[in-house]
């Protein structure tokens, strides 16, 4: 029996990095792109149709994010880089709201598909964090 596809809240993907992730994930049977947003656009409506979502935004857009993740009890992987040390607590304090409390922190800088991979593995609320 096949698995349904994850599906996956896109945020930032009018960005360079997010384009590439969108272009990866069209060809990856596995991903659902259900839904993306960039600036301007209010994440907490979209977190609702989606299984995990993959962070490619600024910075800045984290407590959000993370407020909405907790919400509806959603996964996050995230590859924004250049949080404050203040944004990376917020994440840290949002982790075990997801369901655990550790982080899958690697260095992967530039490979979108370890994201992906990350988002595939992400049945269950949990926090992936690319630094």
């Amino acid at each position: 029996m096949k698995n349904s596809p994850v599906r996956v809240l896109l945020i930032g993907s009018a960005g360079r990095m997010g384009k590439t992730v969108l272009d990866l994930a069209q060809s990856d049977g596995e991903i659902e792109i259900a839904g993306q947003c960039d600036m301007g656009d209010s994440i907490e409506p979209a977190m609702k149709n989606c299984d995990v979502a993959i962070d490619f935004s600024q910075a800045d857009s984290i407590d959000e994010i993370c407020r909405a993740a907790s919400q509806h009890g959603k996964s996050l992987v995230i590859g924004t880089t250049g949080h404050s040390q203040q944004q990376r607590k917020t994440i840290e304090e949002t982790a075990p709201s997801l369901g655990t409390d550790r982080f899958g922190i690697e260095f992967q800088r530039g490979s979108q598909r370890a994201l992906l991979a990350d988002a595939k593995s992400c049945r269950v609320p949990r926090l992936g964090f690319q630094s």
